[in-house]
């Protein structure tokens, strides 16, 4: 066991050595993310541990519950034409039948000359028709598809005086 103990309002860098992955006075840091109490210490994205008030934890870390379903919606997708964005709507559900916040997904088109797509589900129409977006979990076991019907770009508003 290391000898330290974060106070209140102390911060104590776990970036590199000997703290990282190491059991100190009970608290367990992993990489840079933190399964403390929240209210005892606090892990920033900088892998800074903060003591938050005076105290111990005995939380454990509970792994995700695996995706078991998707449900890929158009959004505000119907009626995109050439040149424009817009965003299909993602649902996912972990076997407890939670909704799973910022979920690690991938995306593909099988027509990127009709449509593409990036890695958030932001689809950019590039030619006129249909293409099929795919969005799936990382390990692909879980997945969903919707169609996306691309329209031609408006024409330019008639310039003034012809």
């Amino acid at each position: 066991m290391l000898p330290i103990t974060p106070r209140a309002n102390q911060a104590t860098n776990v970036t590199s050595g000997p703290f990282l992955g190491q059991q100190t006075e009970g608290i367990l840091v992993v990489g840079f993310m933190s399964f403390f109490a929240p209210r005892i210490r606090l892990l920033l994205a900088v892998g800074v541990v903060t003591g938050l008030t005076v105290g111990c934890s005995d939380s454990e870390f509970s792994p995700p519950l695996p995706i078991v379903q998707i449900n890929l919606g158009i959004g505000d997708c119907g009626g995109v034409r050439v040149g424009e964005m817009c965003t299909l709507d993602v649902i996912v559900i972990d076997s407890g039948g939670m909704v799973v916040t910022d979920p690690s997904l991938r995306w593909s088109s099988n027509n990127p000359f009709i449509a593409s797509v990036d890695f958030q589900g932001n689809v950019t129409g590039a030619g006129a028709g249909s293409a099929t977006i795919l969005v799936q979990t990382q390990d692909l076991l879980i997945m969903d598809q919707t169609t996306v019907t691309v329209l031609e770009a408006l024409p330019p508003p008639p310039e003034d005086g012809l």
